[in-house]
C-alpha cells in the first residue's frame, strides 16, 4: 500500500496554540512524536488567499499571482473572490500530484475552484444566504465528489462558520473512505473567524480551537476506517497569524474630502483617481488619471498629517523587492500596528473597530509578515523525524509536502524542502 497524505490548513492558527491543542484528544495524539517547524514566516500581505495559494505553489505572490482575497472593484456592491484555481499562475502541488499518476482531494481550500483534482469540493457561497448553493459548488467542483456534495449541502449556512467547517469535515471524511486520496487538502476557517469577532485570545476562540480539534478527530476515524492510517502522514499547518485591532482609519474618506474619489448621493464611488483596496493592516493603491509619483506625494501628505495611523508609502518596486509581491495596484501603503485601513467614504475618519466585516473587526491580518506572530507547520505520521526547528518559510510548505509522496515541485520555486523534519 502507498503513502497518504493529508494536509489539514487551520486557519489562523499560530504557535502559541500548539500547547493548547496539546491538552485536545485528537490533536494531542498527532502532536506526539511529530516534526514541527516552531514560526513559519508567512508572506505579503498576510491574507488567507495569497497565503494558502503560497502553501500550495512554494511561490511568492510575484510569482503564483494572488496578492488579495478579493478583486478590486470600487463600483460593484459585491466581492468577486479568487476563488478559482485558473486565477493561480504557477503549478500547484495538486496539479504536480496528478501529473505524477497521484490521486487527489480537495476539500474548502481556497483558490481551487475549477482545478485539475480527482475529487474537489472547493471554498466557494452562493451569492446570498438564502441562495441555494447547489449551481455554484456544481460549477467549480469536481464530478466526481458531485454526490459527496449533495450528502452534506444540508450543513451549510452559507459562508458562514462553524457549519462550513461541519460540512468540510463531513466531505472530507467521505471522500477518505470512498476513494483513499494519496494527497488531500482541507482547509477550516472557524478558529480565524473567532479571532475576528472576538480578539486574539479569549474564551471564544478556545472554543473553536475545541471544535476544530473535534473535527480533526472525525478525518483520523474516516483515516482508520479506511484502513490507510498507518500509512498516512497528517502536515497541519496555518497560514497566518493575528493581530487586535485598536482603531480603523478611514484614509479613502481623506482621499474624498481632497477630491480625489468623487462619491454620489447614494453614498457609492462615482469615480476615483487615488483610492486604497484594505487588506485590513495594508492596503493597495490604485490609480486612475494621475501619475504615481503624484499620488504617492499626495500619501506621503497624509502619512505625516496622520503619523499614528500610516507607518509607510511603498512603491511597486519596493514592495517587490521587500516582500515579493506584485500585483494591478501602483504602490501599496502599511499602516501602524493595531490600525487597519476601512472602507467608509462618509464619516468619521476614525472609528472604533466592531464584529462583523472580517476586514474591519477586532482583530485582523493583512500586516507586513515581521509585525506580529506566525503559524506552525506540523507533520505527524511515518515519515516524521520528529525533530523542532525553530524557523521555516511558507513558500517551504509545497516541496516539503511533495518530498513526502516523492516527487518535487518544480525547480524555480521560491521554496526549500525541510529535509530536517522527514525521516
Amino acid at each position: 500500500m502507498g503513502k497518504h497524505v493529508i494536509v489539514i490548513s487551520v486557519d489562523a492558527m499560530i504557535t502559541s496554540d500548539i500547547e493548547e491543542f496539546r491538552k485536545r484528544k485528537n490533536m494531542s495524539r498527532l502532536l506526539s512524536g511529530a516534526s514541527i517547524a516552531e514560526e513559519v514566516f508567512t508572506i505579503y500581505p498576510t491574507y488567507t488567499y495569497p497565503c494558502h495559494t503560497t502553501i500550495m505553489t512554494g511561490c511568492y505572490p510575484d510569482k503564483h499571482g494572488i496578492y488579495h482575497n478579493d478583486v478590486f472593484d470600487p463600483f460593484s456592491d459585491t466581492d468577486r473572490w479568487f476563488w478559482y484555481a485558473r486565477d493561480i499562475k504557477r503549478p500547484t502541488i495538486l496539479d504536480e500530484a496528478h501529473r505524477n499518476g497521484f490521486v487527489t482531494g480537495c476539500v474548502t481550500y481556497p483558490v481551487q475552484g475549477g482545478a485539475d483534482v480527482d475529487y474537489l469540493i472547493a471554498e466557494i457561497w452562493a451569492p446570498g444566504p438564502d441562495d441555494d448553493p447547489t449551481e455554484v459548488f456544481r460549477g467549480a467542483d469536481s464530478e466526481k465528489a458531485e454526490h459527496i456534495f449533495e450528502k452534506n449541502k444540508h450543513l451549510l449556512n452559507w459562508m458562514k462558520t462553524p457549519a462550513f467547517d461541519l460540512f468540510a469535515a463531513a466531505s472530507a471524511s467521505d471522500i477518505i473512505k470512498e476513494a483513499s486520496p494519496d494527497l488531500l487538502f482541507v482547509h477550516f476557517s472557524y478558529l480565524d473567524h473567532q479571532r475576528h469577532n472576538c480578539g486574539m485570545e479569549t474564551e471564544k476562540v478556545l472554543h473553536a480551537i475545541d471544535f476544530i480539534d473535534e473535527r480533526i478527530g472525525e478525518i483520523i476515524e474516516a483515516t482508520e476506517s479506511a484502513g490507510i492510517m498507518n500509512e498516512t502522514d497528517f502536515v497541519i499547518l496555518g497560514d497566518h497569524g493575528h493581530m487586535n485591532v485598536r482603531s480603523v482609519f478611514n484614509i479613502n474618506k481623506i482621499l474624498a474630502d481632497k477630491g480625489y474619489i468623487t462619491v454620489g448621493e447614494d453614498g457609492k464611488v462615482k469615480d476615483y483617481r487615488i483610492m486604497v483596496h484594505s487588506t485590513s493592516f495594508s492596503g493597495h493603491v490604485y490609480l486612475k488619471d494621475i501619475d504615481t509619483s503624484t499620488a504617492k506625494r499626495v500619501l506621503d501628505e497624509i502619512m505625516e498629517e496622520w503619523p499614528s495611523y500610516i507607518e509607510r508609502v511603498m512603491t511597486k518596486n519596493e514592495v517587490k523587492e521587500i516582500y515579493h509581491l506584485d500585483g494591478p495596484f501602483s504602490l501599496v501603503i502599511e499602516a501602524q500596528r493595531h490600525v487597519v485601513f476601512g472602507a467608509s467614504l462618509k464619516g468619521d475618519i476614525v472609528e472604533t473597530p466592531e464584529p462583523g466585516n472580517y476586514k474591519f473587526s477586532i482583530s485582523s491580518h493583512g500586516y507586513a509578515p515581521e509585525k506580529s506572530v506566525n503559524p506552525p507547520f506540523i507533520i505527524s505520521g511515518p515519515d516524521a523525524s520528529g525533530a523542532v526547528i525553530p524557523y521555516a518559510r511558507l513558500v517551504d510548505e509545497a516541496p516539503t509536502i511533495a518530498a513526502i509522496l516523492g516527487f518535487q515541485m518544480p525547480d524555480d520555486i521560491d521554496g526549500e524542502c525541510l529535509e530536517n523534519l522527514l525521516r
